[in-house]
């Protein structure tokens, strides 16, 4: 059967119909929505529409999926890098971390944690730090919440100070998901922690999605890994919109933080890689263990550490039962 052949007026028109189509529709689409919702119900003149579209760069064809285009985007807008004001954004970080990475307004901290490596110490830590009230630049900050009950946030934060005006400023939010939606772009935002327990992959999106909405402010995002692990689940899909990565480790004794990424070092070499040891004392003072400062640490080193304080724990154990059994 000969295929039939539309051109002229009819074509330039039914083109120019579709280009206002597009621009309406949500990204992808398929020929069967094409057709329903612009009318155009002749396949021969549908397929010549989109193939014009397509010479156009109007419209490309979706790579795996037959029938189916996504719009083209070749917007670009001009940036004034020149005339850019270059800040530092305001930010108390634990561990003296300020002497490592520079943070900018926009950027994302991804902080990974395994069980009982100190994330929400980490982080409660940091909003204590950084209120007014305690000497910091943030009038308000904002922690988004989707793993503790109010009663044991309330514990966490009073441990740390129970006087209720030392929280000055502090919002919290039940939140475990589309944070993108929620966060103030221009602010503080502290998500402990976003979930993904599926399809660990789209965890890189959650963060592109969050991190297209900063504007003047910051978002720490805490992660779950599995022990021992460097990467939290999703990989270096987590780390690709980080400008500083961390990650929380635990050896039964004592707590580590490895620097996993950092794009903008203070000074060079730059500081990724490094570790340091700490414990977490009441409330959620971090304090360092001394002479396990920041410093490159090789997996032997880190075995020796913690086969020390395995053999001190034990010696501990041993003296505190000849104790009770002299009494």
């Amino acid at each position: 059967m000969q295929q039939l052949s539309y051109e002229g007026d009819d074509l330039v028109r039914a083109v120019e119909l579709a280009k206002k189509w597009v621009k309406r529709a949500q990204g992808q689409f398929t020929v069967n929505e094409f057709s329903k919702e612009t009318g155009v119900v002749n396949i021969e003149l549908r397929d010549q529409i989109l193939d014009e579209l397509v010479l156009q760069k109007i419209i490309m064809r979706d790579e795996k999926r037959n029938g189916r285009y996504h719009r083209v985007d070749a917007n670009i807008e001009p940036v004034d890098w020149f005339n850019a004001e270059v800040l530092s954004y305001p930010l108390w970080l634990p561990l003296g971390l300020n002497e490592k990475a520079y943070i900018s307004p926009g950027n994302i901290i991804v902080l990974a944690g395994e069980s009982n490596s100190g994330k929400t110490a980490f982080v409660l830590n940091m909003v204590y730090r950084n209120l007014v009230a305690q000497g910091g630049s943030h009038e308000e900050v904002n922690l988004f919440n989707s793993e503790m009950h109010p009663a044991e946030l309330k514990g966490r934060l009073l441990s740390i100070d129970n006087r209720r005006e030392s929280w000055r400023g502090l919002n919290v939010y039940q939140r475990s998901r589309d944070f993108h939606l929620v966060v103030d772009p221009n602010s503080l935002n502290i998500i402990d922690y976003m979930e993904n327990l599926d399809e660990f992959w789209r965890v890189g999106k959650k963060i592109e999605a969050l991190h297209n909405v900063l504007e003047g402010g910051v978002a720490v995002i805490c992660l779950q890994k599995r022990k021992g692990e460097e990467l939290a689940r999703g990989g270096d899909f987590t780390l690709e919109k980080a400008r500083l990565a961390l990650s929380l480790f635990y050896d039964g004794h004592a707590n580590y933080l490895r620097i996993t990424k950092c794009k903008f070092p203070v000074q060079y070499p730059n500081p990724q890689g490094q570790e340091i040891d700490f414990r977490i004392q009441i409330g959620a003072e971090l304090s360092t263990i001394e002479d396990c400062g920041w410093s490159w640490v090789t997996p032997d080193q880190r075995e020796a550490r913690t086969r020390t304080r395995e053999n001190e724990a034990r010696l501990q154990h041993l003296g505190s039962s000849d104790a009770g059994y002299g009494g």
